[in-house]
């Protein structure tokens, strides 16, 4: 049971800064994040130096969708 709880709000968490929290850094920082992908806001942030390493996050995001 904790094991399926964890993955839930794992899941639910990259889920959010993926589809919340990047756009609205890419925002704040006078970029247009609505006509971008996913991979390309992402790929924003690690340039805007709000993620530390998309490569990272990525690997992260792989791994959700293996869960």
């Amino acid at each position: 049971m904790f094991t399926d709880t964890f993955l839930k709000r794992f899941g639910t968490l990259v889920s959010q800064l993926q589809d919340q929290v990047w756009p609205r850094a890419a925002a704040f920082e006078n970029e247009d994040p609505v006509p971008l992908s996913r991979r390309h806001v992402m790929e924003l942030t690690d340039e805007l130096r709000v993620l530390d390493s998309a490569d990272a996050f990525r690997d992260i995001a792989k791994l959700r969708k293996r869960l």
